[in-house]
């Protein structure tokens, strides 16, 4: 169990915490052609109706458009932007730690882009990156239009050729009646079977220019090959509706989250903004419910659940009495919990406050209804300050775990009796970093993986912390206990691989980042085998690392006779080395300097047992001032026997020049 006893300030007042406001929704505006005022101011009265817009989302679109002109987002360490041994970009994934994904050509389209927000990792290590094509047709009426794209990459970064169409899978456009819809993703989740189901916006005209409007939940399914699977829904989609009808009109419904029950149904959720909704004989227009939706195996709506297999759930707190849910998590029994936020306050008809809301939950039973033994009638809301909004949520012993737009978390009970929080305060260095929690992994030691946005003086970035299970920091992860990428920030959900290295979607474009972070898997406080709790071999920010010296006997860079430049490392052990896995180049990270902003690529390795020394050759030269350090992670290289050098921690050795 987590008890999340440690308590600490959040840096700075309420009304600068205020607008750091994200659902795992993603970036809205990124479905406009780039440059289209019109089109932007009208998004932003749209979002101003229906509790959309915020003023992070203005900040996150300003990013948006800073990074698509840039080649790389900046990644900065946290302390003095020093690197620890397990904080950096994994230089064996793609170009340096990143990769951008390639854009799906298109004979009828003219300009295209393309954004992936969502990435899944599969058992076998494949990656999948899920996200919008963007394109506009190339002949009249020049229509511009988004579709769901996957794309799927082996372990290092390479696109996998055998998935879909040359490693990708652009969806056909959705249809309602005699129109095409865009598809805006927002959520995807991976089934056992290797398929997985995609949620997203839904959002059009029912008939060219003269139809009505359209916005629905929007599932489908894409199977392990990367083809639609046409057996799901109505020929691989299903269009969700919450409004009364769908012949003149139409309701704005919007998805934020999936997830999986038990039984291998498919909840998803969001909200839903009814024209009017009447409480307590006053009229609020425009204001929003919490909406989820059930569907069987096969993508249709799950009668057993709710009215015909959907529900709406209103908290009705105050202000324009609106709520929005942005997570999910179905119990082993198949109950529902959602999180989101609820308007609270005097009653304000029509004028929606972005000051005054509470995170909202509430539990539904395996039927729909409201679950009577959780809160209050099944509800629960949790008020920190002004403005409070849940983002993501996990369940874990029996207890729901929230994050919200604050870095807090709260733990609540069963029966919905809050029994913690934990707040997180990121200043560093006389930096202060305003951060709203977004995401949530539970790893398989039960310990949590918590992300999130961060800013500071007009940066933005993303940050990552471990929770140990008695509720503190893990301080050996990232720079005491966090990490931050400043110029990088995941656009949806994350993904951990069992190394501890994470994988995130970069929100600002098409690029998927994977971490060097290596969770101990013994770390301090764990009540683990290791009596010392001295976890991993970490650089230490303030003097160069010393190396596990009963390990190597000699490491120095070698120079040719006079030369002033080498491009070579050898190191000689003190112990035989497993020869496949002591030539293998993943096995080493070569860091560059004390400080250790960059990593050093390495050509190739060689191995030789008589001397048992390695060989590392890089591809670019260094002189004899040059500061260099070799990394090994833990468990990665051993001997003929299979014991890990190092004895399961991490490996740092030092490289000295010599002639």
């Amino acid at each position: 169990m987590i008890s999340f006893a440690l308590m600490a300030c959040l840096s700075g007042s309420a009304s600068e915490r205020d607008g750091l406001v994200r659902s795992p929704s993603r970036i809205c505006d990124r479905n406009l052609p780039r440059g289209s005022d019109l089109a932007m101011n009208s998004l932003f009265a749209m979002r101003g109706v229906f509790g959309m817009r915020s003023r992070r989302d203005a900040r996150r679109e300003a990013m948006r458009r800073r990074a698509s002109v840039a080649l790389w987002p900046t990644i900065e360490g946290l302390e003095g932007r020093a690197l620890m041994a397990n904080f950096g970009l994994d230089p064996t994934f793609g170009d340096d730690g990143r990769l951008v994904v390639p854009i799906p050509g298109r004979a009828d389209s003219g300009s295209l882009y393309a954004i992936i927000d969502d990435v899944i990792l599969q058992p076998d290590g494949k990656i999948l990156g899920v996200g919008g094509f963007r394109h506009q047709m190339s002949s009249a009426p020049y229509t511009v239009r988004t579709d769901v794209l996957v794309e799927r990459f082996n372990s290092d970064g390479s696109l996998d050729v055998s998935y879909g169409s040359g490693g990708m899978f652009v969806a056909p456009g959705l249809k309602f009646g005699d129109g095409t819809l865009d598809a805006n993703v927002e959520a995807a989740i991976l089934q056992s079977d290797g398929s997985i189901v995609v949620v997203a916006h839904a959002d059009g005209l029912s008939s060219g220019a003269d139809g009505f409007p359209v916005r629905d939940f929007a599932v489908m399914r894409v199977l392990p090959d990367g083809t639609l699977d046409t057996s799901f829904g109505d020929g691989g989609y299903t269009l969700i509706d919450f409004g009364p009808d769908q012949t003149s009109g139409d309701q704005y419904d919007r998805p934020k989250s999936i997830a999986l029950g038990p039984d291998g149904s498919i909840v998803v959720a969001g909200y839903t903004a009814l024209a009017t909704k009447d409480v307590g004989g006053t009229s609020f227009p425009n204001s929003s419910d919490f909406a989820v939706a059930r569907l069987l195996p096969d993508g249709t709506l799950d009668g057993s659940f709710g009215d015909g297999g959907k529900r709406t759930i209103p908290f009705n707190l105050g202000g324009n009495n609106s709520s929005w849910a942005y997570g999910v998590a179905v119990r082993a029994d198949g109950a529902i919990v959602l999180v989101g936020k609820a308007e609270v306050g005097a009653p304000n008809p029509g004028a929606y406050n972005h000051n005054t809301s509470d995170i909202a939950v509430a539990r539904l039973t395996p039927r729909g209804d409201l679950d009577a033994t959780f809160g209050a009638g099944g509800l629960v809301t949790i008020d920190h300050d002004l403005y409070e909004k849940g983002n993501a949520v996990v369940l874990l012993n029996d207890e729901i775990v929230i994050v919200d737009d604050s870095a807090t978390l709260t733990r609540i009970a069963a029966d919905g009796t809050i029994l913690g929080t934990l707040a997180l305060n990121l200043n560093r260095q006389g930096d202060t970093f305003y951060d709203a929690g977004e995401t949530l992994n539970v790893l398989p030691d039960s310990t949590i993986l918590m992300g999130g946005t961060v800013s500071s003086g007009g940066r933005f970035g993303q940050f990552f912390t471990n929770l140990l299970p008695d509720g503190s920091v893990n301080t050996a992860y990232g720079t005491e206990g966090f990490a931050i990428f400043l110029g990088a920030f995941a656009g949806g959900s994350v993904a951990v691989q069992p190394d501890g290295k994470v994988l995130f979607g970069f929100g600002a474009g098409r690029t998927i980042v994977r971490t060097m972070f290596i969770l101990d898997a013994d770390p301090p406080g764990n009540g683990g085998g290791d009596p010392t709790g001295a976890g991993p071999t970490a650089v230490n920010n303030a003097q160069a690392p010393a190396a596990s010296a009963p390990a190597v006997q000699e490491s120095r860079l070698v120079f040719a006779g006079s030369s002033k430049k080498t491009n070579t490392i050898a190191i000689r052990f003190n112990t035989t080395l497993d020869p496949a896995l002591a030539a293998r180049k993943s096995t080493y990270k070569v860091r560059i300097g004390k400080k250790g902003r960059r990593f050093a690529a390495i050509r190739r390795v060689s191995y030789d047992a008589a001397t048992r020394s390695v060989t590392i050759t890089l591809k670019q030269k260094f002189n004899r001032k040059a500061q260099l350090f070799v990394l090994i992670a833990p468990n990665r290289l051993a001997g003929p026997d299979g014991r890990p050098l190092g004895d399961g921690r991490a490996v740092v050795i030092p490289i000295a020049a010599a002639g």
